[in-house]
């Protein structure tokens, strides 16, 4: 088998890095204006943790094209597969995310949240980031940088055992026929603006919309079945073993036709886990406690304090002089 290497092109690689540095610019730009106007700006109302769910879209790009895999098992009588795959060219993905948000010091915030999306393949992502808070009476703006894991599969079809058992690295598969995905795991981070309006005391319009970049992806082939212990396992080959090749377009590639960087934007609900004011009164003096008092906005009557009147000392009788 001859391996050939796909190269990027160069175009979309400068576009890529442009849009991720004017992100991370536009976020340092908004911290270091807020840091600066720490001192003069009023100081905010109590900030809250939220739990949320938002949908959208998520870009997930692919040009339309044939993927095919062949695959030889490892067994002294081995099994081989010849699966392929038409893709339909695609932009984008809906998906799904379901987070929390929490603050920290002063104007600062962290946020975690977990997201699913399906369409040509199927994946999920876990985000882990933090920002600022903008805020106006009813509007919170949240410009914001995350760190992305994801991971992703489409499935390839099945191998059908031909054999006594399809040896996979260190598994034997007794199965009739195991599944096959090709499976991407990418990193990346995604400069974002997260939004949302107040309804009420408890519930909020939110959010966002950002641009994921990758800096890490790499692609491998899952096989999934019943083995010779009777337990549903599974394990992965290298698109670079000497026993795959996996194919594009029939050209030989190392990784999946999918490009992960792009946009995405996804709106839904917020709902506050703790809210409230931060307290203003900076008398520390103790007050009397009323506690007949029932109403929370009603302050607690003192009692004024009584007064007893001191005991009248009789005044010592003038002495006499002497001769009188």
């Amino acid at each position: 088998m001859v391996f050939k290497t796909k190269t990027n092109k160069t175009s979309n690689y400068m576009k890529n890095h442009l849009l991720f540095s004017l992100g991370i610019s536009f976020f340092m730009l908004i911290s270091f204006n807020a840091k600066s106007q720490d001192s003069i700006k009023p100081k905010p109302r109590k900030p809250y943790g939220q739990f949320y769910i938002m949908g959208g879209v998520r870009s997930v790009m692919n040009p339309a094209s044939n993927v095919s895999l062949m695959f030889i098992d490892e067994s002294a009588n081995p099994d081989t597969v010849n699966n392929s795959k038409t893709l339909k060219s695609g932009k984008y993905a809906p998906d799904i995310l379901f987070g929390m948000v929490f603050p920290i010091k002063n104007y600062w915030f962290i946020k975690g949240q977990l997201g699913v999306f399906v369409l040509r393949n199927y994946g999920f992502n876990l985000d882990l980031g933090g920002g600022i808070n903008l805020e106006t009476p009813h509007w919170i703006i949240q410009p914001g940088i995350d760190f992305s894991m994801n991971s992703s599969a489409m499935p390839m079809g099945s191998m059908v055992r031909k054999s006594d058992y399809i040896q996979i690295n260190d598994k034997q598969f007794t199965d009739k026929s195991i599944s096959i995905t090709a499976d991407d795991f990418y990193m990346g981070v995604q400069p974002n603006i997260g939004f949302q309006y107040t309804l009420n005391r408890n519930v909020n319009i939110r959010g966002d919309i950002g641009y994921h970049y990758n800096f890490y992806k790499n692609t491998d082939i899952s096989f999934s079945g019943i083995t010779a212990n009777n337990t549903d396992e599974s394990t992965n080959k290298k698109l670079s073993a000497a026993n795959v090749e996996y194919r594009i377009n029939n050209s030989i590639s190392p990784k999946s036709p999918f490009d992960y960087n792009g946009l995405f934007v996804h709106f839904g609900v917020a709902w506050n886990l703790f809210n409230g004011e931060k307290s203003t009164n900076t008398n520390h003096t103790s007050q009397p406690n009323n506690t007949n008092n029932t109403n929370p906005y009603t302050p607690p009557v003192t009692k004024p304090k009584v007064v007893l009147p001191r005991e009248e000392i009789p005044k010592p009788k003038p002495k006499q002089k002497v001769g009188q």
